[in-house]
Order: C-alpha cells, then sequence, then structure tokens
C-alpha cells in the first residue's frame, strides 16, 4: 500500500479525486450500492470503494475511500475531521462521497 507522505504525491492522489468527482457529476462514472458500502469499477480493472456506516438519521456517511488495481490498493484516505484537518485529499473525498449521493448538489472542490 502506498501513503500520502509527499506532497507530490498527495497532489498526485488529490487531483486523481477530483477527476473522478467530475466523471462521476457527467454520469460517466458508476457507482453501486455494496452492502459494506459504494463502489465504482474503472477502466484498467481499477476501482474505488467508499466504505460507509449509517449515521443514525438515515442517511449513510463514508468512514473510508480506496482505490485499487490488480496489483493492489493505489490510495487510502478517511474522512476529514471538523475544523482541523487541511488534507487537501480527504476534502476532494468529501466532494466525491456528495457528488456520488446527492447528484444534484454541487459543491464547490477545494484546491
Amino acid at each position: 500500500m502506498l501513503t500520502t507522505s509527499n506532497p507530490v504525491f498527495d497532489d498526485a492522489c488529490t487531483a486523481f479525486v477530483h477527476w473522478l468527482t467530475q466523471r462521476t457529476r457527467q454520469g460517466r462514472t458508476h457507482w453501486q450500492t455494496q452492502p459494506s458500502g459504494l463502489i465504482a469499477h474503472l477502466p484498467g480493472s481499477m476501482f474505488v470503494q467508499f466504505i460507509t456506516r449509517p449515521d443514525g438519521l438515515g442517511h449513510q456517511t463514508w468512514r473510508l475511500l480506496t482505490v485499487r488495481d490488480i496489483n493492489g490498493e493505489l490510495l487510502r484516505t478517511t474522512p476529514p475531521t471538523p475544523a482541523t484537518d487541511e488534507r487537501p485529499l480527504a476534502h476532494a473525498a468529501d466532494a466525491l462521497f456528495v457528488a456520488v449521493t446527492h447528484p444534484t448538489v454541487r459543491t464547490s472542490i477545494p484546491n
């Protein structure tokens, strides 16, 4: 598994999640509901998965986003923490989750 340990890698992962968010909004990436979350299959034997849990109000929240291919895990992030989290990747993944679960809601994606 790769970890986001340097700024160049962080930027590349964040850019990938921004790209995936745009594809999702355009209807070009299709997400399926699974018992443990949401999954999308991408070209090149790659898949993206949100692991979710109930929020107690009848909705789902995400607790983990992973991207995998046939060689293993390429990306992993958890949700941003309120008011103190400066991880662009976590915020980009949060915007992706909104795009997947609320396709008519527009959110700004922080850079």
